[in-house]
């Protein structure tokens, strides 16, 4: 099974930022909601105001496509365009393995194989 990984960079009009977090974060809490969703979250860009990433982890392509057509996705299509400055940029990753770290200390890249 390949899990799937979706970002998404939004930037919101000057002025409208809090009004796309709100969105965002009703967004977020309906569809951490769905059958097949691992994660969904989104933050602030450090240094660049306005930008925000998403990020979201659905357990396969079968689980986005539900989530696409999620009444949740569709609202938040129908509003989110009146805050952004631009098109949103969306990149969609289909994942063959996860790992992770069993320690807490900060991740050697030489010790994930």
């Amino acid at each position: 099974m390949t899990g799937i990984a979706v970002v998404g960079d939004l930037d919101a009009l000057v002025g409208r930022r809090d009004e796309l977090l709100e969105l965002l974060a009703e967004t977020q809490a309906r569809a951490r909601l769905e059958p097949g969703c691992e994660s969904y979250a989104f933050a602030d860009v450090v240094g660049e105001p306005g930008h925000v990433l998403i990020c979201q982890e659905w357990a396969d392509a079968s689980a986005l496509e539900q989530h696409y057509a999620s009444a949740t996705f569709v609202q938040y299509q129908q509003r989110v365009g009146e805050f952004l400055a631009r098109p949103s940029e969306v990149r969609i990753h289909h994942v063959r393995q996860t790992l992770r770290p069993q320690d807490a200390a900060p991740m050697d890249p030489r010790r994930a194989d």
